[in-house]
């Protein structure tokens, strides 16, 4: 468990680094952030070690309640998702990514995708990356496949052993 750890810290160090450089130096380019998606098993407590990770590097952790997603809130650019990005040096975290049906997932695609929300709208300029976690042992009627469109946006890190690999693929 501890090189999985070392793995994603690196794969978020690298993230954060891309992000920031972008910020510096490209600020009027089109940016596809490097995205992460964990796959973990539910008591793994990922969010426990990405907090601790964003902590250490000055970073605003956003958790999304997906509860609260829906076109109004992605849309009220005053009290909305781009409001809730807008502390600097925010990554959006996106808790049990494919346990959410598509249609939701698919509302906040153009933020993680190209910094944009609603397809239409101004950047939010404060938002870094996004990290999702895919809880890999959800039972099939909750766990809802990423199309390629998505799964095109993240790089994967998983935390599985090589047991539970194999026992995902049967």
């Amino acid at each position: 468990m501890e090189e999985k750890k070392t793995e994603l810290e690196e794969r978020l160090d690298r993230s954060l680094k891309h992000a920031l450089r972008h910020r510096k130096y490209g600020k009027n380019l089109h940016y596809i952030p490097l995205n992460c998606v964990i796959e973990a098993k539910t008591g793994d407590d990922v969010q426990t070690f990405v907090r601790q990770w964003a902590e250490k590097n000055d970073v605003h952790l956003f958790v999304l309640d997906w509860g609260k997603l829906d076109l109004d809130y992605i849309n009220d650019y005053e009290n909305g998702l781009l409001k809730d990005l807008s502390a600097p040096k925010t990554v959006m975290y996106l808790e049990n990514f494919t346990g959410i049906e598509f249609k939701k997932r698919y509302l906040v695609s153009n933020v993680y995708r190209d910094c944009v929300a609603g397809g239409f709208c101004k950047p939010a300029p404060n938002f870094l990356f996004a990290i999702a976690t895919n809880y890999t042992d959800l039972p099939k009627e909750q766990f809802h496949r990423p199309d390629s469109s998505e799964s095109s946006c993240f790089g994967r890190t998983d935390f599985l052993t090589d047991e539970e690999r194999e026992e995902r693929k049967n």
